[in-house]
Order: C-alpha cells, then structure tokens, then sequence
C-alpha cells in the first residue's frame, strides 16, 4: 500500500511540473522545482517506516544534500555547454549530461557524509553553494517558452522513474546511516525527470533556463528541512510536514514577489 502511495505521489508530482513547464514555460517550473516535493516525500516515509527521529537526523544532512544537487545541475549544464564546443547534440548531448551530472552527485554527496551534524555546517555548505551558483548563473539567457512536443506517455513514464528513485531513497535509508540517507534524501527526484523530459524534447537552452532558476528555489528547501529538524521529534509527522510546507511556501510566494513583480 505505502508503494502504491508513494507511486501516485511522484507521477502527481512530476505531471504537475510538467503542465506548468508546458503553461508558464521554464523559469516558473525552475522555481517550483525547489518546492519540497520529492524530498518532502522521501523524509516523510523514512520517518514513518523507520521513525521520526531518524528521519529528522537525516534532514540535517538533507540540507547539505542540496549542494549535490547543485553540482548535479550545474555538471549538466556543464556538459551542455562542453557539447556546443564540441558540436554535439541530441542524444549524445543528453547522455553526457547525465553522466556528467549523476558523477557530480555522487562525489560531492561522498564528501559532505564526513561533514559534522550540526547546523552551521551542513546549512551553511549549501548556502554558500545556492550563492555562488545564482550569482555565476544570473546572465544566462532566458530561452522562450515553447510548448507542445511533449506526450502525456513520456511524462508518465518520467512520473514512474521518480517513484521508482523514491521508493530506492526509502528502501536504502533502512540500511544506511542518517547521514547517506538524508543525502540520498536530497536527489531531486521531480527536478530530474523534468530536466531529462526538457533536455530531449526541446533542448539544451530551454534546459539551461530550468537550471538557471533552479538555485533560486532551493531556499524552500532549506527552509523546510530546517524546520523538520525540530518539528518532527517534537510535533510528529503530520504536523512538522505540514508546519514546513507552510514556511515553504511563505518563502516561494516572498521570492516570487520581490524577483518577479518588484
């Protein structure tokens, strides 16, 4: 049953993020992209299956998690631009940037596991992190959004890739420590499927642009995994769930407002 669940979920997810690309175009659903969704997930059902406690110790290591990310999302682009040197394109485009990406995840999260759990570190390592990415990557330029190339039958399949990741985060965390599970925790398993669905259907710029707002929206993250620190020991699941989605969303909504409309 918690499979199925966590199946529906993630396709949800996923297809939500989708439609907004398809709707808003890609600067919006780079934004989104930092909600805590997948993460959200991921530490909600490690705190169900195994308890609450743990799930809160591997939030504080999730919050270091986020630099992997950025390295996965910034070797990705990376590899993006290396291939327009190169002349490549296409699939040989997608395929390096994944491995280039998925390389930089797994290095990175290998070094953050010796961090010390406390908060000045772990918070502070992917603060610095969300910093020097928003400032090297604010003059890339804006791709315009375009729509209709993408089948609902793609995006499904994506959907089921990032249950798939959820369900392993999950698993894994049974036999792992606090600290690898709450930095698998932090693999942006909705962020990803989208990156690859925008990556093959239209292309490298408009991925860039998904990229380039993605650091913006990490701070929603930061901020939910922070409060699961204190909220899951002393308010529960539920209750320290939902008092973080409320302080993510407060924070969304303020970026939004003063980035976009100021």
């Amino acid at each position: 049953m918690l499979t199925l669940i966590k199946l529906g979920l993630a396709i949800g997810m996923v297809l939500g993020l989708a439609w907004v690309a398809q709707r808003f175009g890609a600067k919006i659903a780079g934004l989104l992209a930092g909600y805590p969704l997948g993460t959200a997930i991921s530490l909600y059902f490690i705190g169900h299956e195994i308890s609450p406690e743990f799930a809160a110790a591997s939030a504080l290591y999730t919050q270091a998690g986020f630099s992997c990310a950025l390295a996965l999302v910034s070797a990705h682009a990376g590899a993006i631009y290396f291939c327009r040197c190169r002349g490549y394109s296409g699939l040989q485009e997608v395929a390096l940037a994944v491995l280039a990406g998925l390389s930089a995840y797994a290095l990175t999260a290998w070094i953050l596991q010796f961090l010390p759990p406390v908060l000045w570190a772990t918070t502070g390592i992917s603060l610095l992190c969300i910093g020097v990415c928003h400032y090297l990557m604010r003059t890339w330029p804006e791709a315009m959004a375009v729509g209709g190339r993408t089948t609902w039958v793609v995006i499904v399949l994506r959907g089921l890739a990032a249950a798939a990741m959820i369900i392993a985060i999950t698993a894994a965390a049974h036999w792992l420590p606090a600290s690898l599970a709450g930095l698998l925790a932090a693999f942006p398993v909705t962020l990803y499927p989208l990156l690859l669905i925008i990556h093959m259907s239209y292309g490298g710029a408009q991925t860039l642009t998904l990229i380039k707002h993605y650091p913006s929206g990490l701070g929603a993250l930061l901020i939910y995994t922070l409060s699961l620190t204190y909220t899951y020991p002393h308010w529960g699941l539920v209750w320290g769930t939902f008092a973080g989605f409320v302080l993510a969303t407060c924070y969304l909504w303020g970026w939004h407002r003063w980035r976009y409309q100021a």
